[in-house]
């Protein structure tokens, strides 16, 4: 279940994680108490969303450790959104599948408003487009077949205008300070480098058109064991990371 599945983890409870060897199965009890909480009451919306303390073992020692972590949901349509808890995925390249042309950016900032509000405002973690094989959007030029090796954020990085115009969008639609911005299949230090000198290219460019606005919160999306190799240095990068258990 989607709703189930997406853990939008802030980057001081990622970091921890990773630095002790924390991994979810060690914490099978405690989810599926959780899980299971949800399954006896599913006649209520999101009964499991919110902030839940969850204990967990690291593996290199027999100490707890005790934490705090949002359960956010995670939606690819406005229509998914049967509560007003925050959202940790928005997956944008559902947003505009049907379109035949590409969205420009007043489009696209009243999509992510129209989002943000339906959630008052809570937390809205929006995932640049991630293209592949079977999430493809026509408006897009592809300079070759997409594959496991050409997808996601190498295809943005080929099409910096549509690059450019989302990750400006979502900038802008930030008014209420509660937006955060994931780059998806980001594998190495140097890939991250490339999307943040753009990411920095947008902000320099709106100042010069004279346009205020609140910057994001900047996360990477590990999806591949290239990036699990290379997630210390990413996320030197970024505020936070985030799972990707699909592909991983």
């Amino acid at each position: 279940d989607d709703n189930l599945s997406s853990f939008y983890l802030s980057d001081q409870s990622i970091i921890k994680i990773y630095r002790t060897y924390i991994y979810w199965e060690l914490c099978d009890l405690e989810l599926n108490d959780i899980i299971k909480y949800a399954e006896e009451d599913a006649h209520r919306e999101y009964v499991i969303f919110g902030e839940q303390d969850i204990r967990i073992n690291s593996l290199n020692s027999n100490k707890n450790i005790n934490t705090k972590i949002t359960i956010s949901g995670s939606i690819s349509n406005i229509k998914d959104i049967q509560s007003q808890n925050s959202i940790g995925l928005c997956r944008t390249e559902f947003l505009f599948m049907e379109y035949k042309n590409q969205p420009n950016i007043s489009d696209q900032i009243k999509i992510y408003q129209e989002l943000s509000k339906s959630i008052n405002n809570k937390n809205l973690t929006i995932r640049t487009f991630d293209i592949c094989s079977d999430k493809h959007l026509r408006w897009f030029k592809l300079n070759k077949p997409i594959d496991d090796n050409y997808r996601s954020i190498k295809i943005c990085l080929d099409n910096i205008d549509i690059f450019k115009a989302q990750i400006k969008a979502i900038i802008l639609a930030n008014s209420n300070k509660n937006i955060s911005i994931l780059f998806p299949f980001i594998n190495t230090f140097y890939e991250m480098q490339q999307v943040l000198n753009i990411y920095n290219q947008c902000k320099n460019e709106l100042k010069l058109d004279n346009l205020a606005f609140n910057e994001p919160k900047i996360g990477a999306m590990i999806e591949t064991k290239t990036a699990v190799e290379n997630v210390y240095e990413i996320a030197k990068l970024v505020d936070f990371v985030s799972i990707g258990t699909n592909d991983l």
